[in-house]
């Protein structure tokens, strides 16, 4: 039986040297906290699994909808039942997705993120430190994992009215799934993935951590799994050429 994701990345994050926020925070009623602290590296990162609820309620039913609408307007053609992938959307269906999944995921992922890790960082009296959003997508299977990226990215790239970054508390983002395999070209069994990266492209620190977080945590995989399994760092580029089993 698969293990939630929760259970096994609070697993690798203490075999990686990482501390759990909630044995740090006063006992009773904690306040509002990310998940893991990296003391060495400097990091906060709180975990996110996504799942169909988290795009709000009756999402699934409000996609078809669209996609319907998209057939009306003869937007799109297909027979079936199909897996509708963000990159071969035309820009019109590409704007209307996007605004039928930001508002949600932005609050119920980003925000809410942002949020934890900016109050970890007071009680911890580290407000130096950098913050991570780890996001595991292996709830939702109904968005390609390049659309899941992509998302997040749009909403991570938002300014406020005077032109600072919004959601500043988090600096990173690393995708991965666990219990639920992609394919890809080129690869002839089931794989699992990650990607990472900073939010800005200049911020050596992150990349740094997330390269090393994500060799880590390969490693990890293998050594629960009791075997060798192939798995992809991906990049901007490989990342749309994944798709789920």
């Amino acid at each position: 039986m698969n293990r939630s994701v929760e259970d096994v990345f609070q697993d690798f994050v203490l075999g990686f040297g990482g501390e759990l926020v909630r044995d740090l925070l006063p006992p009773g009623n904690p306040p509002i906290n990310a998940d893991f602290l990296f003391r060495k590296h400097g990091v906060i990162a709180e975990l996110k699994c996504l799942e169909n609820s988290s795009f709000g309620p009756n999402y699934p039913k409000k996609m078809q909808e669209l996609a319907d609408d998209w057939m009306r307007r003869r937007l799109m053609i297909f027979f079936g039942t199909v897996n509708i992938e963000l990159q071969k959307l035309r820009p019109e269906c590409q704007r209307e997705w996007l605004d039928l999944i930001a508002g949600p995921l932005q609050r119920n992922v980003v925000k809410k993120a942002d949020t934890q890790i900016r109050e970890t960082k007071k009680w911890l009296g580290m407000l130096d430190a950098k913050g991570l959003l780890l996001v595991a997508s292996d709830g939702n299977v109904v968005m390609q994992p390049y659309d899941v990226a992509y998302f997040i990215t749009r909403i991570l790239g938002k300014k406020t009215t005077d032109g600072r970054a919004q959601y500043s508390n988090i600096d990173g983002f690393f995708q991965f799934s666990l219990n639920h395999p992609v394919k890809m070209h080129g690869f002839d069994h089931p794989i699992l993935f990650s990607h990472a990266g900073p939010r800005s492209t200049d911020d050596d620190k992150m990349r740094a951590f997330c390269e090393e977080l994500q060799a880590g945590w390969f490693k990890f995989l293998c050594k629960i799994k009791g075997q060798p399994i192939k798995t992809i760092s991906s990049d901007g580029d490989a990342i749309s050429k994944i798709k789920w089993m």
